[in-house]
């Protein structure tokens, strides 16, 4: 007995040739998505309240692909400092931490006997950027893979 598979349609070279169709829609796709969630990161940080008026947090973000290619994201720039006017340098990641969840305010010693301190509040305002960035990523990955899905689609049925 001998059962021998025949394709219609080129269906067969379809197949072979879709894992490198998919590869190459979803580079395509990650690149669109990472500018556009730039673009919202942007703006999240514009609309948060930070007085960030020369675009310096903005001009810290920036785009990483993984590896493999299956995601992107965006994060402070590795190994960049911001130096104080006393010298001592700062991460700009660790900044944009502070920034993104708030910090703790260091209170006066409290030694100085007519000394008032301007600070009163025990941590500063957390201005959530990312947070507020979280649903646009999601959407975007919503309408990234129904894209993927009619492309593919289109590509199998030729």
């Amino acid at each position: 007995m001998r059962l021998e598979v025949r394709y219609t349609n080129n269906i067969g070279e379809r197949l072979h040739g879709l894992a490198a169709e998919f590869r190459a829609v979803r580079e395509q796709l990650l690149d669109q998505a990472s500018n556009q969630l730039e673009q919202a990161l942007d703006r999240s940080i514009t609309a948060s309240g930070l007085r960030d008026i020369h675009g310096k947090v903005r001009s810290w973000q920036e785009t990483k692909k993984g590896s493999g290619g299956g995601y992107v994201a965006i994060h402070p720039k590795p190994r960049t400092f911001v130096v104080t006017q006393t010298g001592k340098e700062y991460a700009v990641g660790y900044i944009t931490n502070a920034i993104e969840n708030g910090h703790k305010v260091r209170f006066p010693s409290g030694r100085a006997k007519r000394y008032r301190p301007e600070v009163h509040m025990a941590r500063a305002r957390a201005f959530k950027f990312y947070a507020d960035t979280q649903p646009v990523a999601e959407e975007v990955a919503r309408e990234m893979a129904q894209s993927v899905e009619r492309r593919l689609a289109a590509y199998l049925e030729g």
